[in-house]
């Protein structure tokens, strides 16, 4: 009997070289299993006739709780050891950001140990191959797609089962260029101090003069920007924004002091709005570097990554340390500390020119810290969040929610403005003061749509979710190959039904799911559109029900009164906390229906189908998910008012 063997595919660069380079003449694919890391992986070898495996069929609800687990640890062996030993957090903004990145590194980690430990246990194999890397440098804090470690994995998995492991010959890999920190020169010193004056003659400028200042356009704060001009032409809207070096800083602070004395608006495609002033974070930072300081938040990152060592830790006889000890000292360390320098220019800025109203859509990282300066300063300063947010008492749902939160939801801006209940519901959870809590329409994630009529028996079906890269697996969100087996079954439930038209409304990314993939792996239907380039705004006028895992596609088409169906993730997560669909909990006229499994999905269907022509959900069912005009302020008026102060 011929033993089995197991081969790992974590990139589409390995299959290549399994496939049509050096390793062919091994003929591995034929000989093993092959296990494959994403989508467009399986796709290329499908297309030569080989067979493989996806991760959707290893990792199911039972092994990502089992990796929540490990987090919450992890997580919770590391802060008892820094207050053993009286490590006291730094702010806020700070403390969020660098445990959201902890447990994004070790959730990579942990993820890809449950999955090999999976495989080993499910199927009795007896030699195992995977491509053993070296470790790479980033500075990034989360793990980049050139960090690699299922070799090292899967080897210390099999020398724990004393099982036999053969490690393989990468590919090679791109090289890395860092950025070099040095010293700044006198030559540099001097730019730096002469475009520091430049923007305080600037900084001068605007003091007389009506100012928000905001950190991004993205997530449709251009639309409340374009919104809040309309109301005052006089009013003007700026940025920060980290800077250059050199004679280049001072060309840049020329620049915006000739727009601002003239009023001119500037324009980047980088920021992808007009702009009437920017500050450089970083010029303010370097003038008022002597009075600099980090020792706190370099003795925090120090005591953690000691904590880390001491404990040991380890998952299915996997070492965890070595691995995390290694990314933090040379990746996330670098990136915390920018953070905090940044952070300091972001304060000086703030010393020197105190605009009349903050509004930002983050609150994770820099934005935190925009929001700790503006309460420092006493500048009126909003929240906006630009995702979904739902209260949970599920502890896994729960966690996942509250690290979001934390990041985008709440901070020390002195209002949050929430777009929907249940963004109330879970921001009074987490702050103290209702009174910061501001009622307000969509306005970041969503609009009100003109909806299309259809004939009345056909349902219109819109698919949309949002796939997040394997550097953010997280409980609550879809990986790649979650992603497409959604799809799949979602088509394989409709097919039968012509009076079901499902529009898979995808943002397909190349990396992990190119839409060359999506056609080689996805079934084609008669009844099934693909649509790639209109925005969901666009596509939800046509929806009579949109399905949905985790996104803020959710509560954009329950504001619109639209239904929503929650499928996905083998059913591990409900993004609104409901009863699931069965043969008990049956009516298909709610706003929000949640469906676990495949079976229960075809079932839901043929229900919908035979019910095409007397499909309706009453506007009433919708009352929990969005607010009523009399319990909104208008954001605009608000927020002039607030600049009026």
């Amino acid at each position: 009997m011929t033993e089995k063997r197991l081969l790992i595919v974590e990139t589409l660069s390995e299959a290549r070289l399994l496939v049509e380079g050096p390793l062919a003449g091994k003929n591995l694919v034929k000989g093993c299993d092959l296990l494959c890391l994403d989508p467009n992986i399986r796709s290329y070898l499908k297309e030569r006739g080989i067979e493989s495996l996806s991760t959707y069929d290893r990792m199911d609800a039972p092994a990502h709780r089992a990796v929540m687990d490990k987090c919450e640890d992890m997580e919770h062996d590391i802060r008892k050891e820094l207050r053993k030993r009286g490590i006291q957090d730094p702010p806020d903004y700070f403390t969020n950001a660098f445990w959201h990145f902890l447990r994004l590194i070790w959730r990579h980690l942990l993820w890809n140990i449950e999955l090999v430990d999976h495989c080993l246990e499910r199927d009795a194999y007896k030699h195992v191959f995977a491509f053993q890397y070296g470790r790479v440098v980033t500075h990034s804090p989360w793990i980049e797609d050139d960090q690699l470690y299922m070799g090292d994995i899967a080897g210390s998995l099999c020398r724990s089962r004393e099982m036999e492991f053969s490690a393989l010959q990468p590919p090679s890999l791109p090289e890395r260029t860092l950025a070099e920190k040095m010293p700044p020169g006198a030559y540099r010193t001097a730019c730096n101090a002469l475009a520091y004056h430049l923007f305080r003659i600037t900084e001068h400028t605007l003091s007389r003069r009506k100012t928000i200042l905001v950190p991004s356009f993205k997530y449709n704060m251009n639309r409340v920007c374009d919104e809040l001009a309309g109301k005052d032409r006089n009013l003007k809207i700026g940025i920060f924004y980290l800077g250059k070096k050199g004679v280049e800083e001072v060309l840049h602070a020329l620049a915006i002091l000739f727009h601002v004395m003239t009023g001119r608006k500037m324009y980047k495609p980088s920021v992808g709005y007009p702009v009437d002033f920017a500050f450089p974070i970083l010029t303010f930072a370097r003038y008022h570097a002597r009075s600099y300081s980090d020792r706190h938040e370099r003795e925090y990152i120090d005591a953690t990554v000691k904590a880390i060592e001491d404990g040991k830790a380890a998952f299915k006889g996997v070492g965890l340390s070595d691995f995390l000890v290694q990314k933090i000292r040379e990746d996330l360390k670098t990136y915390m500390l920018d953070i905090r320098f940044q952070a300091f220019g972001l304060e000086k800025l703030m010393e020197a020119f105190k605009p009349d109203c903050i509004i930002s859509q983050m609150s994770g990282e820099i934005y935190g810290a925009l929001g700790t300066a503006a309460k420092k300063m006493s500048v009126p300063s909003i929240l906006i969040s630009h995702g979904s947010h739902v209260y949970h008492q599920d502890k896994y749902s729960a966690r996942e929610n509250d690290i979001l939160a934390r990041n985008i939801l709440v901070g020390d801006y002195q209002y949050s403005a929430v777009q929907s209940p249940l963004a109330r519901e879970i921001a009074s959870e987490m702050m103290k003061d209702p009174a910061r809590i501001v009622n307000i329409k969509p306005s970041l994630w969503g609009r009100a749509v003109n909806r299309i009529h259809h004939k009345k028996d056909i349902i219109t079906i819109v698919h949309a979710s949002s796939l997040k890269l394997r550097h953010n697996r997280r409980f609550i969100y879809e990986t790649s190959d979650e992603f497409l087996q959604g799809m799949a079954e979602l088509i394989e439930a409709i097919a039968p039904f012509p009076r079901l038209h499902l529009i898979l409304k995808i943002r397909p990314d190349i990396y992990e799911l190119s839409m060359e993939t999506m056609k080689a792996l996805l079934p084609t239907k008669g009844n099934v559109i693909v649509e790639t380039d209109k925005s969901f705004l666009d596509v939800l006028p046509e929806a009579d029900l949109v399905v949905s895992f985790s996104s803020t596609t959710i509560e954009e088409a329950l504001s619109n009164k639209v239904p929503v169906l929650l499928y996905g993730g083998h059913g591990r997560y409900a993004h609104i906390p409901i009863e699931h669909f069965s043969e008990t909990n049956n009516d298909i006229a709610k706003a929000v229906t949640f469906v676990k499994d495949r079976e229960l999905l075809k079932t839901y269907m043929a229900a919908l189908n035979e019910n095409a022509s007397s499909f309706n959900v009453p506007d009433e069912a919708f009352s929990n998910y969005r607010f009523s005009d009399s319990e909104v302020v208008d954001l605009t008026e608000w927020i002039m008012s607030l600049c009026s102060e």
